[in-house]
C-alpha cells in the first residue's frame, strides 16, 4: 500500500508563490529533479531529513551550474545557534537549483526541500523538529516555522496577553500576506487563557505568529513521534497527513506533502478530567470509503465529501478522531478544530479564516529528537 502511495502520479512537490516543497517521491527511478522556483533573487535551501534517512541522503545533492552544489546531509544536519541552517542563494545568472540523486541504484529515503525566495526575513526563526534544543525567542522574533518529515506534537508556553496564529504553511505565507491562498488552523485571541497548549502537526510546516509586547514570554518545544492523548480543555486541530493549509499555484504541483513515514490509517484521542463543552469544526475533501470517523460516548459521527464544512457540538470527557485511508490515487485531505466553548468570547476562533500577517515580539523552544528508526527507502523499478 505504502509503495502505491509513493509512486502513484509524477509530481508531488508542492509550490507556493514564493517556495516550493519537495519530497522523496519527487526524485524515485530519478538522476536528477530540477527544482521548480527561480533564484536569480535570494534564495534560502532548507533540508529536513530524519535520522533513519542520512545513509541514503549523504549521496544526494543540490546546487547550480554543474559545480556548485551541496549536500543535503550538510544543509539538514547544520546548525545556527540552534536554528535551522539554510544554504543562500543568489545568482542573477541562476535559471533554477538542480538536484542530484547520486545513489548506485537511485534509491531515495524521506526528506524535505524547502526552497523559498525571500528579499527580508528579518524577524523569522525556522527549527527543524527533530533537532532543535531549548530555545527562548528573543523580543524581535514575530514568525517561527518548524520543518519536519515526520508528524511532530509541538508545546506553547505563553506568559502575558498576546495574539498567536497557526498555519500549516511556511513563514513565507506570513511575510508576502496576500500573495497566497492560505488560512489559519488556529488563532488564540488570548493564549494567557491557555498558558500550556500543545499541537499534534501531521504536515511538512507549521508557521506561528504573534503579535505581542516585549513583556510577553513565548516557549515553543517539539517532540517527534506518535502523539499521546490531547486534552479537550485547550484549542486545538488535527489534520490529514501531510496538510497544508494553502492552495497550490501550480497546476502540475500536488495538494498535499508526501511521505512514507506519515501512516495510512491515524487516530487521535482527546480526554478531560470532566465534561467539556467543545465545537468541531471541519473542512472534508476525503472520499465515503475513507470517511472521518468521530467517536463520543457511543455516538459516531461519519464526515466524508467533496470540500464539505461540517461542525459539531459535543460535551465529552473523551473523544477519539480516526481516518483509515485507502484511497491512494486521490489527493485527499481534511482539518478539525477543537474549541472548548464558555472559557471566554474572544478565546479562540473556530472558523478557519484566511492568514494574516502579524507584528510581534516573542520568546521561549524546548525539543526532543525522534528515536532513530531503521531506514525506509525506495528502489526505482528497473
Amino acid at each position: 500500500v505504502l509503495l502505491s502511495y509513493l509512486f502513484c502520479g509524477s509530481d508531488a512537490y508542492f509550490r507556493f508563490n514564493r517556495s516550493v516543497l519537495i519530497d522523496e517521491t519527487d526524485i524515485i527511478g530519478k538522476e536528477t529533479f530540477d527544482v521548480p522556483i527561480l533564484c536569480d533573487v535570494d534564495c534560502r535551501v532548507y533540508i529536513s531529513v530524519p535520522k533513519s534517512s542520512l545513509k541514503t541522503t549523504a549521496r544526494m545533492l543540490i546546487g547550480y551550474l554543474k559545480n556548485f552544489n551541496m549536500g543535503f546531509n550538510y544543509i539538514a544536519t547544520k546548525t545556527d545557534n540552534g536554528e535551522k541552517y539554510y544554504w543562500h542563494v543568489w545568482d542573477p545568472r541562476l535559471p533554477q537549483l538542480t538536484i542530484y540523486n547520486k545513489n548506485k541504484n537511485l534509491e531515495v529515503a524521506p526528506f524535505l526541500v524547502w526552497v523559498v525566495q525571500v528579499d527580508h526575513a528579518n524577524n523569522v526563526r525556522v527549527f527543524d523538529a527533530n533537532d532543535v534544543n531549548y530555545h527562548i525567542l528573543d523580543p524581535k522574533i514575530d514568525v517561527v516555522t518548524v520543518m519536519s518529515t515526520e508528524p511532530f506534537t509541538l508545546s506553547t508556553i505563553t506568559t502575558g496577553k498576546m495574539t498567536m496564529v497557526v498555519t500549516a504553511s511556511g513563514f513565507d505565507t506570513i511575510l508576502y500576506d496576500g500573495e497566497d491562498e492560505c488560512q489559519n488552523v488556529l488563532k488564540l485571541i488570548d493564549p494567557s487563557a491557555y498558558p500550556e497548549v500543545d499541537l499534534w502537526s501531521n504536515g511538512p510546516l507549521l508557521t506561528l505568529s504573534f503579535d505581542r509586547d516585549t513583556q510577553s514570554g513565548i516557549g515553543l518545544g517539539t517532540k517527534v513521534g506518535d502523539a499521546s492523548i490531547f486534552s479537550l480543555d485547550t484549542p486545538s486541530f488535527i489534520t490529514s497527513p501531510g496538510y497544508i493549509s494553502c492552495e497550490a499555484i501550480d497546476l502540475n504541483s500536488a495538494r498535499t506533502f508526501r511521505s512514507s513515514l506519515y501512516p495510512t490509517q491515524i487516530e487521535y484521542q482527546f480526554e478531560s478530567n470532566s465534561a467539556t463543552n467543545v465545537v468541531l469544526s471541519a473542512e472534508i475533501d476525503v472520499a465515503e470509503d475513507d470517511a472521518v470517523i468521530v467517536e463520543n460516548k457511543g455516538s459516531q459521527y461519519t464526515w466524508f465529501g467533496t470540500n464539505e464544512k461540517k461542525s459539531q457540538e459535543l460535551k465529552p470527557n473523551g473523544l477519539t478522531i480516526s481516518w483509515n485511508r485507502t484511497e491512494m490515487e486521490k489527493e485527499e485531505r481534511f482539518l478539525i478544530q477543537i474549541e472548548p466553548v464558555n472559557q471566554g468570547e474572544d478565546s479562540t476562533t473556530s472558523e478557519p479564516e484566511p492568514a494574516k500577517t502579524t507584528i510581534a515580539e516573542p520568546e521561549p523552544v524546548r525539543t526532543t529528537a525522534a528515536e532513530p528508526e531503521p531506514e525506509k527507502t525506495t528502489v526505482a523499478e528497473p
